[in-house]
């Protein structure tokens, strides 16, 4: 199970030997998500339905959560 943890000045989620899994954080118009290279590749062939970036997945202020998220 990951712990929460802040790392960067945002929240993190954090495997219990130290990888961080990903990290959130808040702007003007949009919120993101931003995977280490391990967990990205892990989802790599998972759709996202939304804007992504080198490591990141963008959501849109008042855009519903993308119904096809990854899973595990």
């Amino acid at each position: 199970m990951a712990d929460a943890a802040v790392k960067w000045r945002h929240p993190a989620w954090v495997h219990p030997p130290g990888t961080i899994l990903f990290r959130i954080s808040g702007h003007a118009r949009h919120a993101s998500v931003t995977f280490t290279p391990s967990t990205r590749e892990a989802f790599a062939a998972e759709p996202t339905g939304s804007g992504t970036g080198r490591g990141t997945a963008g959501l849109p202020h008042g855009a519903p959560a993308p119904a096809d998220h990854p899973t595990a």
